[in-house]
């Protein structure tokens, strides 16, 4: 896909889409909460990349879901510099084809659902207290490179039936 730059004659390289919104505080930080994610990579990036961290701005308290190098999804979360829980699927995402992948986290409550299939469940960790959502890791670093076709953020612990139906 492009989009259409007029440049008079001249050369133009298009910089890459930038989004912000403000006044959702009341989404992030709470106890519990659940994402809806439904991307597409673009490549194979050679390093592990951040699709989505919710975040203090510090990496030691992180909720995030990260794609590696070698096609792996991973939901994780780190309190106070300590892992509470990594759940991950292997080979999960293939470049320029959509994947759904639903998180929901509460205290000793994570679970990640992946095209409508149930990955993995966490039933010991505790939940940072985050401020910030990025498209990187909480230092603006490791970003996420791919399309973000739809981003839901809710601000309880969704049940698992409503996961597996919103990643279907």
């Amino acid at each position: 896909p492009t989009s259409y730059i007029p440049t008079s004659g001249s050369s133009v390289t298009r910089n890459k889409d930038q989004f912000t919104r403000d006044g959702i505080a009341s989404l992030i930080g709470q106890t519990e909460g659940s994402i809806f994610l439904d991307i597409t990579r673009d490549s194979l990036e050679s390093y592990t990349q951040r699709v989505l961290t919710l975040s203090d701005g510090t990496t030691n308290n992180v909720i995030g879901i990260q794609l590696t190098s070698a096609n792996d999804i991973t939901f994780y979360v780190e309190n106070g510099g300590s892992n509470q829980v990594a759940i991950t699927k292997s080979n999960a995402t293939t470049s320029n084809v959509s994947v759904k992948i639903g998180i929901a986290y509460k205290a000793n409550d994570f679970v990640l659902y992946i095209d409508g299939t149930q990955v993995g469940v966490d039933s010991s960790g505790s939940v940072p207290a985050t401020s910030i959502i990025k498209f990187s890791n909480p230092v603006g670093s490791l970003q996420y490179v791919g399309r973000v076709s739809n981003l839901q953020l809710y601000k309880t612990r969704l049940t698992n039936t409503q996961l597996a139906t919103l990643t279907s």
